[in-house]
């Protein structure tokens, strides 16, 4: 089981989040927590991507200290797609 940590950013995202939908992400959340998610971004960024309905959970995989770090937190894949372009 991997230890899971919010940045500051994705912790406020997270808190922010109706309660319905607080739900489903915490449910992600805690899958991931034993299941790190395989999908990870180009250009060697090493930020996975777990898909929750239309929205996302952006982290870093740290298999060494089996740690998740949660960075960001998206309920529309609009939002995901305005950060990615930032990142590039």
């Amino acid at each position: 089981m991997y230890e899971i940590s919010f940045s500051e950013d994705a912790l406020g995202e997270f808190e922010e989040l109706d309660g319905s939908v607080k739900k489903v992400f915490a449910k992600h959340i805690k899958k991931i927590s034993n299941n790190p998610p395989k999908k990870f971004l180009g250009g060697g960024s090493g930020i996975a991507v777990e898909w929750v309905g239309q929205g996302k959970i952006a982290c870093r995989v740290n298999e060494s200290e089996n740690e998740i770090r949660i960075l960001h937190i998206f309920t529309t894949h609009k939002e995901y797609e305005a950060w990615y372009r930032m990142l590039l």
